[in-house]
């Protein structure tokens, strides 16, 4: 196997494929990228055995071949060369010694036959699917990123809640939502189908977090298509995702995703509504005295204002902040959230998802969840927060 690339184009290359390395992994093939060489097309791949990332590069290539690397040691040796230079790569077919060269700098390392590598995933080896393909859904530019960028951060950390490690796509036919929970906060986003294209009618896919990270970063168009499982062809087991020249698959979560609908408010008996940039200011100012032990934020509203204090008795300090407000269904309320949770709400909406840059909450009492929502027609982000006990 030889071939020679530009540095920064095989490290792009590498780059796209190293977030399905392994960071602790059971066993040392899960450490490894498996590269080969057809003619000019290099193959890059990297598996933890859940989630599993195939990237192609169009490179100079003299021999063809395949070999297993340590992904962390070429890496580190591409970060430490100029990005304007080249490297030849080489394998030797007896030992799989690896030989990498660029100007005056000659590194070895020791590869693998690439026969040992771990069983890839069926969906990942098929032919890329076509819009129009059974069990494919096109997703335009950037609408990827943005099911996961709106629903990241309330995906839970909790191991044993298995079926809330994730992303809830719900597809209905006419929309799509990403909702994720981590029962203190709930976040749902909604795209709505363009034009006449028609979604799958009622078809849920969870999935897991590390591969909702890779979809932060896909501002492209995707395609998407998934697989049954063999024993439950009503519930989808694999999901894939082409976009550019990236192939992703990842194994979904098995378990069912906790009803959320039924925990949305359906009424309220007041509701508040503010200037989101003056909120998120407001949050910024008092957040250096906040108690770092119970980081709480007490939320006095009244008919036309809205106090944010933070107390932290331990160290007899204290914060307020106003601003303008109207409060309707009450002349006046009082909640407290957790103020990590209530600056990350109020910042996953951006002013530009409201109108006249305006935002919502609906309460109906102080000890139950508040509705968020940004004052706008699109009905797009519906986000639920759990109040904490006032101390």
């Amino acid at each position: 196997m030889k071939f020679t690339s530009q540095v920064k184009d095989l490290q792009d290359c590498l780059q796209k494929v190293i977030p399905a390395v392994n960071s602790r992994p059971a066993f040392d093939l899960l450490e490894l990228f498996s590269l080969e060489l057809i003619g000019n097309d290099l193959i890059v791949i990297a598996s933890d055995l859940e989630l599993t990332i195939k990237a192609r590069l169009i490179v100079q290539g003299e021999e063809d071949g395949s070999v297993l690397v340590n992904a962390t040691t070429i890496n580190n040796i591409l970060k430490g060369l100029p990005t304007g230079s080249d490297i030849a790569f080489e394998v030797s077919t007896d030992d799989y010694n690896v030989v990498l060269k660029s100007g005056k700098t000659t590194f070895e390392i020791q590869g693998v036959e690439s026969d040992e590598y771990i069983e890839l995933p069926d969906i990942i080896k098929k032919d890329t699917p076509k819009e129009g393909d059974s069990n494919t859904v096109l997703l335009k530019q950037g609408i990827i990123k943005k099911l996961a960028d709106k629903t990241y951060f309330a995906i839970c950390k909790q191991e044993y809640r298995a079926n809330m490690c994730g992303m809830l796509i719900q597809f209905r036919e006419t929309y799509l939502n990403s909702v994720s929970t981590d029962s203190f906060r709930l976040v749902r986003y909604t795209h709505f189908a363009e034009g006449e294209q028609k979604l799958p009618e009622n078809l849920d896919l969870l999935v897991p977090e590390k591969a909702v990270e890779v979809f932060r970063k896909i501002d492209a168009d995707a395609i998407l298509s998934y697989e049954f499982s063999k024993d439950k062809k009503e519930k989808a087991n694999m999901l894939r995702l082409d976009y550019g020249n990236v192939t992703l698959s990842t194994k979904l979560i098995k378990e069912t995703f906790p009803n959320y609908e039924k925990i949305i408010p359906a009424s309220d008996n007041c509701n508040a509504t503010f200037d989101i940039s003056a909120f998120i200011d407001a949050i910024k100012t008092i957040r250096p005295v906040v108690n770092q032990a119970t980081k709480q934020c007490k939320l006095q509203f009244t008919k036309n204002t809205l106090q944010l204090v933070v107390d932290d008795t331990d160290k007899n300090r204290k914060g307020i902040a106003e601003i303008q407000c109207e409060l309707e269904g009450e002349d006046e309320f009082l909640i407290v959230f957790n103020i990590d949770y209530l600056s990350e709400m109020i910042s996953n909406i951006s002013s530009n998802e409201t109108t006249n840059n305006l935002i919502g909450m609906h309460f109906l009492e102080a000890t139950k969840a508040a509705l968020i929502k940004p004052k706008s027609d699109s009905d797009q982000i519906l986000e639920i927060l759990m109040p904490t006990r006032m101390g």
